[in-house]
């Protein structure tokens, strides 16, 4: 109550006609109580915002934590994807390069018969030249047998 008594003195007068009137209990009483609940208020306010505010980091911890984590993902993903990807290039490429060697060694092949063709051919007319002229030597011994008799 010693309290009551110091909190009431510090409380304001009324003023009327240039007096000083000193408040009722009942009104001191009322604005302590106004004055009570101000200050639970305020209080209430301020645990209010000091609990938006641990929210508000709470929330940006872990949103930080979620964007650190989906970028270790995004980036093993697009490790993995990279690496799958070169791997099938290079398979893409040692099948070209397989392809470009068989390529290669079917015209080599298909060279070597032409030349091999080119030889028969030569051969083959070569052996025709030579079967007509024992053909047109026979046909003059023939007619010079015929034309001389003996």
């Amino acid at each position: 109550m010693a309290d009551n008594e110091l909190e009431s003195d510090k409380l304001p007068l009324h003023q009327k006609q240039n007096q000083m009137i000193r408040l009722s209990p009942g009104e001191i009483a009322r604005l302590e109580q106004e004055q009570r609940k101000a200050q639970r208020i305020a209080r209430l306010q301020q645990v209010r915002a000091q609990t938006k505010q641990v929210e508000r980091k709470r929330t940006d911890a872990y949103q930080n934590l979620a964007d650190k984590e989906w970028a270790a993902q995004h980036q093993a993903a697009e490790n993995e994807w990279l690496a799958d990807r070169d791997f099938i290039i290079a398979q893409a490429i040692d099948s070209l390069d397989q392809r470009a060697a068989l390529f290669g060694l079917a015209h080599t092949h298909a060279k070597a018969i032409e030349e091999h063709q080119i030889d028969e051919n030569a051969q083959l007319r070569d052996y025709v030249i030579h079967s007509q002229m024992n053909s047109i030597q026979r046909g003059h011994q023939a007619l010079e047998d015929v034309i001389k008799p003996s």
